[in-house]
């Protein structure tokens, strides 16, 4: 992954970040890694459903 905003989440883990900053940069790892993996798992089906995910595949892609 190449995007800056994604790479900087991991730069607010270390020294001198409080507890809590990075208890947020670690979450939006997190949820960054759980959207990309739950999206790109679900291939294979054709319905409506296949093609929402597709599209929101390639915005997450886009954006990460």
């Amino acid at each position: 992954m190449e995007d800056k905003d994604f790479l900087g989440y991991f730069g607010q883990l270390g020294p001198p970040s409080t507890a809590e900053g990075v208890k947020a940069a670690a979450h939006k790892i997190v949820n960054t890694l759980v959207a990309l993996s739950t999206v790109s798992g679900r291939r294979g089906s054709t319905d409506s459903a296949s093609k929402a995910l597709e599209a929101a595949e390639e915005a997450i892609k886009k954006r990460y």
